[in-house]
């Protein structure tokens, strides 16, 4: 499980706007999923007993907290995937706006999710 973090991060550069006479620095570190996004990632993918592509089913938005950034999940695909089940803790995914589980063979869904 270890392994995914590097799996999940994800490197965003950031470019100054055209006119802004600011100076701003490119940071050399990756931004990651915040944890509470990557224990969901990983809840799910040992669901379904493989690795997902991240950036094909995710779209994020930088989120910073006491100076810090990180990224947080705000779109998620998950048609397709035969899933029989939600991990619980998709109600820890704040930042999520929009959820696709077209085509999904669901037995239900978490008491949590009325928390997004």
């Amino acid at each position: 499980m270890h392994k995914k973090i590097l799996f999940i991060a994800v490197v965003f550069l950031f470019l100054s706007s055209c006119g802004n006479n600011e100076a701003t620095t490119l940071s050399s570190e990756p931004l990651v999923l915040n944890y509470q996004d990557m224990l969901f990632i990983e809840n799910l993918e040992q669901q379904l007993g493989y690795d997902l592509n991240i950036d094909n089913i995710v779209t994020t938005v930088e989120e910073t907290l006491d100076e810090f950034t990180y990224l947080r999940i705000q779109t998620m695909d998950l048609s397709d995937l035969n899933l029989i089940n939600i991990p619980l803790n998709i109600g820890d995914l704040d930042s999520l706006t929009y959820l696709n589980l077209e085509n999904n063979i669901l037995e239900s869904l978490p008491d949590t999710i009325c928390s997004l």
